[in-house]
């Protein structure tokens, strides 16, 4: 992984004429505050996200809500990718043997504080019932997977995920 606040590693330290952009245009698999920007080659999906004019010299960027960022975050395959990903993680260790045990663990991972008794409550009670309606032909485990895999999408789908405050 890259340093905090290191630049991205296809720029080779220049923008201008001769700046070499063809790494700029490939997808990004990581969540970062340092994307490089170049006017004509923003990423289509920042749009969605209130990404500053690449035209103009911006010093705060507006905060907006809209429904597209909650569409985009439920319906987009690469959010539920690692939806998937974090769930397999959260299954797959042997300290968090129980369901509370991973709520604390996700929301501190996911969000950066624990839940508080509401929210602990809401996801367990989520828990029980979604996997009640699954299809009693899956596995125990596909069971909690599909399970968790919604828990988890459904903290990325959240306005607390999305903003840094």
């Amino acid at each position: 992984k890259r340093p905090l606040g290191s630049p991205h590693p296809s720029l080779d330290g220049e923008i201008g004429r001769r700046a070499k952009t063809d790494a700029l245009l490939k997808e990004v698999t990581y969540r970062s505050a340092y994307l490089p920007i170049v006017r004509g080659m923003v990423p289509d999906f920042l749009s969605l996200f209130d990404v500053a004019d690449a035209e103009l010299v911006t010093g705060q960027r507006d905060v907006t809500t809209i429904a597209p960022q909650a569409l985009y975050m439920m319906n987009s395959p690469v959010v539920l990718q690692q939806a998937e990903t974090v769930a397999n993680h959260l299954l797959g260790d042997s300290r968090l043997a129980d369901d509370a045990a991973r709520i604390d663990y996700v929301f501190r991972l996911m969000l950066g504080h624990s839940p508080d008794a509401e929210q602990r409550a809401d996801v367990l009670a989520f828990v029980s019932s979604y996997e009640a309606t699954l299809p009693s032909k899956l596995k125990p485990a596909e069971r909690q997977l599909e399970t968790w895999t919604s828990v988890c999408q459904s903290l990325f789908a959240s306005a607390e995920f999305r903003y840094v405050y």
